[in-house]
């Protein structure tokens, strides 16, 4: 938040809000004990949407696909001159979300992550696989559709 421009008191009342929180989980009746929650904002909280975005906002310092960010959902976007190029960059890019994932305590479910085709080309190039983690992402759909070529990839659930 420092990083965003906020300053004391606002910046220790955040610092407050988020340390030393616990959580419990209670399954058919049994309790669990209270564990300290590392990471993440309070979930159902009215402040949780907004630390949420302030908690991901610097997932695309290192990206250098086009990045769209909505809610918990992530997308890259890239335009295919070249498949083998565009694999390429848009794998370093998964590389290094899975980099930020790690530093930031984020899970990624990359069997719900998937690339997606849009082409206006009616034999379409073979595109190299992407990867997230090692595992190979689905190839969804292919939608043709006039004049816009193009790749996308959407990590789906994470959070993200």
């Amino acid at each position: 938040m420092e990083r965003l421009g906020v300053r004391d008191p606002v910046l220790s009342w955040f610092r407050s809000y988020l340390t030393n929180r616990r959580q419990q989980v209670v399954i058919d009746g049994t309790m669990f004990d209270w564990k300290y929650v590392q990471a993440g904002v309070p979930q159902g909280s009215v402040l949780g949407p907004l630390l949420f975005l302030v908690y991901i906002n610097d997932i695309t310092d290192s990206i250098q696909s086009t990045c769209f960010l909505y809610a918990d959902d992530t997308s890259l976007l890239e335009i295919v001159e070249d498949p083998q190029l565009t694999s390429a960059k848009l794998n370093s890019d998964l590389i290094n979300i899975s980099k930020w994932t790690r530093d930031w305590l984020v899970t990624i479910n990359p069997s719900k992550t998937e690339a997606m085709i849009f082409s206006t080309k009616r034999n379409k190039p073979v595109h190299p696989a992407l990867h997230y983690e090692g595992m190979r992402l689905i190839l969804s759909v292919v939608i043709n559709i006039l004049e816009l070529p193009f790749l996308l990839i959407c990590p789906g659930e994470h959070i993200f």
